[in-house]
Formats: C-alpha cells, structure tokens, sequence
C-alpha cells in the first residue's frame, strides 16, 4: 500500500510539473486551488490532531488508572504524524510557488542569454 501511495504522489507531482513547464498560463490558472485544497486538507488534519489532544486532555482525569496504558495505546492510534503533516503542507506551498515562477523566469533568462542580449 505505501508503494502505490508514494507511487500516486510522484505520479502526480511530476504531472504538476510538467503541467507547469509546457502551459504555464494553465498552471497559473491551477495555482490558487491547489493552494486552497492543500490549505483546506492540512486544516482538517490540524482539527483532527486538536480535537484529539482535547479529549485526551478532557477524559484522563476520568480514566482508571490501571486502565491508564491502554487508554494512551489508544490515543497514539489516533495520533498524527503532525510535525510531518506540517513539513509536507510547506514543502507542497513551496513546490506549488516554486512550479509557478520557475518556468517563467526559465524562459525569460533562456531567450536573452540566446539572443545575445544582456539581462
């Protein structure tokens, strides 16, 4: 399963790039919504991840203390990787800028450096 997961993942951010190196004007049109679903999908992620910690915070007074071990099994079930979950939503805020400029300023650079113009 991971396989096919990071298989999809390189898959589609390989699309992406090459979406934005042959119709930049179409990846500047992407740009937004795909700034708002990775914005919108790490929200969810972040509620998730608070909404936990709150009602582990809220219940553990209430839990029975020889009960106490499996009750935190079950909370690091719940747990998410979130420091990961932060590093992937900046790194996909990066790549997505990175995929919008980079194009551009290729071309820009590359025609006057071919024209024998100086920058």
């Amino acid at each position: 399963m991971d396989a096919l997961v990071s298989g999809v993942v390189l898959a589609s951010l390989s699309g992406l790039t090459a979406l934005a190196f042959k119709h930049p004007t179409a990846f500047a049109k992407l740009y937004p919504f795909l700034n708002v679903a990775v914005t919108i999908l790490f929200l969810g992620l972040t509620i998730w991840q608070v909404a936990v910690e709150l009602t582990w915070t809220g219940i553990r007074p209430f839990l029975d203390q020889e009960q106490m071990g499996a009750a935190y099994l079950a909370k690091t079930g719940l747990v998410l990787p979130y420091v990961w979950i932060c590093a992937v939503y900046g790194a996909s805020l990066a790549f997505f800028w990175v995929n919008l400029k980079l194009p551009l300023f290729i071309r820009s650079t590359g025609t006057s450096e071919v024209a024998g113009k100086d920058p």
